[in-house]
């Protein structure tokens, strides 16, 4: 191997701070089909499919355990906004994991390699060349400041479900009220969301008509992404 390219892997293990016992596993998360021979796209893509389970169960289990009173749908935004590629983007940047890689890729083709992808890879080669445990530490380092973020910080789940229906080419949602109850000085509202394309529904409660709509629309954003993981995993 190239002098630069150990020097990539080394600084990668520095960023990370974790040493791989096999490196042809950091190697292979690092062979995107952009830049490397063909015949090492599955092997990335591979990687890459694993590193995505491994980086959402440990979300999962940080936020278990970070937000112990907070309900489903609160963790559901939280996850959305942590899971997401604008998010893997800016702490690829803020690690310097971006600084590295653009350094080990050829110049021209830098631009069209999605990083977060090759993000996802190098966790699957952590959780292969050790244990889950080891890929959780990496990401509760690096996404440290973002678990911490207050949930009115993140983007709104109503938001979130417009994106992601929009990215999979269905319409807006709508969103119905389906009860008010309690007396006027302690009103509660249960709101009622739908994805108009394929009829999935979800509804919410709250103490106003915006704050059941927030609930709903978390509650259908976990349903999708709920049948998203299982489609991928077929």
């Amino acid at each position: 191997m190239e002098k630069n390219s150990l020097t990539m892997l080394s600084h990668i293990e520095q960023i990370i701070a974790y040493t791989f016992k096999d490196p042809s596993l950091l190697q292979a998360a690092l062979a995107h089909p952009a830049v490397q021979n063909p015949t090492g796209r599955n092997h990335f893509e591979r990687l890459e499919f694993l590193g995505d389970r491994v980086l959402g169960l440990a979300l999962a289990e940080a936020l278990y355990h970070y937000y112990p009173d907070e309900n489903e749908g609160a963790l559901a935004i939280r996850i959305a906004y942590l899971g997401s590629a604008k998010t893997l983007k800016v702490i690829i940047h803020e690690a310097g994991l971006e600084e590295v890689l653009r350094s080990g890729f050829p110049v021209t083709t830098f631009s069209s390699i999605p990083l977060e992808d090759i993000c996802e890879a190098i966790l699957g080669a952590v959780y292969l060349d050790d244990t889950f445990k080891a890929a959780s530490t990496i990401v509760q380092s690096l996404w440290k400041k973002f678990l911490r973020q207050p949930l009115t910080a993140l983007k709104d789940a109503k938001s979130a479900l417009q994106e992601f229906l929009q990215e999979n080419g269905k319409r807006k949602p709508i969103y119905t009220k389906i009860s008010r109850t309690g007396p006027d000085h302690n009103p509660m509202f249960c709101m009622q969301a739908c994805s108009p394309c394929d009829n999935k529904i979800a509804t919410g409660t709250g103490s106003s008509k915006q704050i059941a709509e927030q609930e709903a629309a978390a509650a259908l954003l976990n349903i999708f992404q709920k049948e998203d993981e299982l489609a991928k995993t077929v």
